[in-house]
């Protein structure tokens, strides 16, 4: 409901301050340069461009012109055209249109990303020394380690770059030029697994299917639901936590 309402919040700004003009003279005024020279305008604009960035994260279906009525008739204390209870049942409405339009939108990502998933698995599955855990989870040895075996519970430190199968990094300790340092009981089953494999000093290429990873859960901005995961790990230590 937060997330609604502050699209809702994020039209009415911007509807006010991109459509309450039209015309020339409006376009004239946009492509006229702007002066960010006060703590206000520099507010004001970041505000602005904050609202607008927001904005394109949702779809909704509402007409501007009955939209700019309405905010005029409150701001100028006019009569309203519905009644409160009205008004509560439109905006109901619209906050389910607007869920079941994210919710079809969700499947239909969570289908592609399944297909795709599929698609890159059986394509790695032909390369050279890629091998498959029981749990159906795709890995090929870059370096083989001689270290000791982590256990279900140790904690471990490792370097890794995650990517989706289309290239896009999502998280990468590499990139961030420090290692990580977790339990193996709170992490995804993906990564529980492997790296009970993997000796110490070893550095494996794991692809790992959405019922080993999130799942049909969106993790952060770019892990979409149902995403196959593909990640390079190299295990640097591990700690017994007995």
């Amino acid at each position: 409901m937060t997330y609604f309402k502050t699209l809702l919040l994020s039209l009415f700004c911007l509807t006010i301050a991109g459509c309450s003009q039209s015309g020339p003279e409006h376009q004239d005024k946009q492509d006229q340069p702007v002066n960010l020279d006060t703590s206000v305008k520099k507010s004001s604009y970041a505000l602005g461009f904050d609202i607008g960035s927001n904005l394109t994260q949702g779809e909704m279906n509402l007409d501007t012109d009955i939209l700019l009525r309405g905010l005029k008739d409150a701001m100028e204390k006019n009569d309203p055209l519905m009644t409160q209870d009205e008004q509560f049942e439109a905006l109901m409405a619209l906050q389910q249109e607007f869920m079941q339009a994210q919710m079809e939108k969700a499947q239909a990502q969570s289908e592609t990303n399944i297909e795709q998933g599929i698609q890159f698995m059986e394509e790695f599955r032909e390369l050279d020394g890629v091998q498959k855990t029981e749990s159906g989870m795709l890995y090929r040895i870059i370096n083989d380690g001689e270290g000791e075996l982590p256990g279900p519970a140790d904690t471990v430190t490792v370097h890794y770059h995650g990517t989706l199968v289309d290239g896009t990094v999502f998280d990468s300790s590499i990139e961030r030029g420090e290692p990580a340092t977790f339990p193996l009981n709170q992490v995804i089953a993906g990564w529980t697994e492997i790296l009970q494999m993997m000796p110490v000093g070893s550095k494996w290429e794991v692809v790992i299917p959405p019922d080993q990873a999130y799942g049909e859960q969106q993790a952060g901005e770019f892990i979409g639901p149902n995403s196959t995961l593909v990640f390079e790990i190299e295990l640097l230590e591990t700690m017994s936590t007995e």
